[in-house]
């Protein structure tokens, strides 16, 4: 009976040693059809030998061929190897760091100073984003090159890393990054935003707020878009205290009057202008005479602890209509 006709050939998507060993699933064909496949150590003439004789003696098979066709995919395995170390090692030096991503997305930015260490305030944004958030700005394009660093490379320089895990490194990246950049960043507390402000510029800034248009949903669901100036020079006069949608900002008109009133929380406005605080603001307002920071007004049934904006602001925004 003449000797079958075989071939071994290894299983596709297995690479990469298993405990140092060459482990691989070794795949037998005979006469054309898929008969059996086992894991064999290829680089352990022992582990060779076992499964060349399991082979020749479940299918008549010469056993000296099986060992000597293992011993070829053995060779075969550490050419192939070798050719991925090569390419991996001369790629190296063309790979970026993921600290080198994540500086270059932190400088596309534009970061003008940071707060306590906590947040950045973005040119690009004109925001000011927590550090622990600054990851959230970035595009798939930067988690893809996030994806051919030298970090994120697997066994042999091949690139195999999860979606989920290139997010993980891109954001502990961007975090180390952002404290390096802090190093050279003013403290808010010291930039020109919190210098003794002119009256000009603080007026400025005050009109600029009133006339900033802000989006509201009306209780029939519509959405409407007011200034806060626009909404309370549309007050009935002779009304009480009215408080402009969901914000702490309340106007109201005199019975005889023909320029609103408006008061504000110096919490918010704080916050809306980016002040170092609240007390910073309060002090630069009284100062300029802009604001009266120590004005109770009821609305409703709530009594509020407000700011009201003096008739200088309002006279500033009517004259320039």
């Amino acid at each position: 009976m003449p000797e079958p006709g075989f071939a071994l050939s290894l299983m596709a998507g297995e690479r990469g040693p298993v405990n140092g060993a060459v482990v691989r699933c070794v795949v037998l064909d005979i006469d054309g059809q898929q008969k059996d496949a086992k894991r064999v150590t290829l680089d352990s003439q022992h582990s060779i030998s076992v499964a060349a004789g399991s082979w020749a003696k479940q299918f008549g098979l010469d056993k000296d061929a099986v060992v000597a066709e293992l011993g070829r995919l053995n060779m075969s395995v550490l050419a192939d190897n070798a050719e991925r170390r090569q390419r991996f090692e001369a790629s190296k030096d063309k790979r970026d760091r993921v600290s080198d991503v994540a500086d270059t997305f932190l400088r596309s930015l534009k970061p003008v100073w940071h707060r306590k260490r906590k947040a950045i305030y973005l040119e690009t944004v004109e925001a000011e984003i927590t550090v622990a958030s600054l990851w959230t700005l970035a595009t798939d394009k930067n988690i893809d090159t996030v994806g051919e660093t030298e970090e994120a490379a697997g066994p042999g320089g091949e690139n195999g890393m999860p979606y989920r895990q290139l997010l993980l490194l891109f954001k502990d990246a961007v975090l180390m990054a952002a404290a390096r950049v802090m190093r050279g960043l003013p403290e808010h507390s010291k930039t020109d935003i919190d210098a003794t402000i002119d009256h000009g510029e603080l007026l400025s800034w005050m009109v600029n707020w009133l006339l900033k248009g802000r989006s509201f949903r009306l209780d029939c669901g519509t959405l409407t878009t007011v200034t806060l100036y626009s909404w309370a020079c549309d007050l009935e006069p002779g009304g009480g205290w009215r408080q402009c949608f969901t914000t702490p900002v309340f106007a109201r008109i005199d019975k005889d009057g023909s320029q609103p009133r408006i008061a504000v929380k110096g919490e918010f406005l704080a916050a809306e202008l980016r002040y170092e605080s609240k007390r910073r603001l309060a002090k630069d307002l009284t100062a300029a005479g802009l604001a009266v920071t120590d004005n109770p007004i009821r609305c409703a049934t709530k009594v509020w602890r407000t700011w009201e904006i003096t008739v200088e602001v309002l006279q500033e925004i009517a004259t320039n209509e």
